[in-house]
């Protein structure tokens, strides 16, 4: 977070306030996207959360303000929001109440960790290359082909 912090010249707070933003895209998403996938099914939302998420992904590498920064990382979380809304409703539809209780309880793990872990990652890609654009480095391998 010092690098983010130092890279657009404000204090760590606005940076930590990034993640907040974050959260709050993910459920404003959720909302959003879970009507589409009742009406229209699974595959448009899932294809258009994933373009989102993956436009602006590269985004922050550029961002010349961290203002900008927060905003990417808010349509980062929207478009993000559409994999676990469709995650959850596959869970749900497939498979036996038991079964997708646990699974939906592992599941709500790693969504909530993952943002969190976010920045430790970043700082270390970032403190190994000192660079800006590898303390992005999660946003870019999260759109590895798999």
């Amino acid at each position: 977070m010092r690098l983010l912090a130092q890279t657009f010249a404000t204090d760590a707070g606005t940076i930590q306030f990034s993640l907040s933003v974050f959260f709050f895209g993910q459920a404003i998403g959720q909302v959003f996207y879970g009507p589409l996938i009742a009406r229209f099914g699974c595959k448009g939302p899932l294809l258009a959360g994933r373009g989102l998420y993956a436009g602006t992904s590269l985004l922050p590498i550029v961002a010349p303000t961290a203002e900008s920064f927060i905003g990417l990382q808010f349509l980062q979380a929207i478009g993000g929001s559409a994999s676990m809304t469709v995650n959850r409703a596959i869970i749900a539809d497939l498979l036996q109440a038991e079964k997708a209780d646990r699974t939906m309880s592992l599941l709500i793990l790693i969504q909530t960790l993952a943002p969190i872990l976010a920045p430790v990652v970043r700082s270390y890609t970032a403190h190994a290359g000192a660079s800006r654009p590898v303390a992005f480095a999660p946003e870019l391998l999260s759109e590895a082909p798999r």
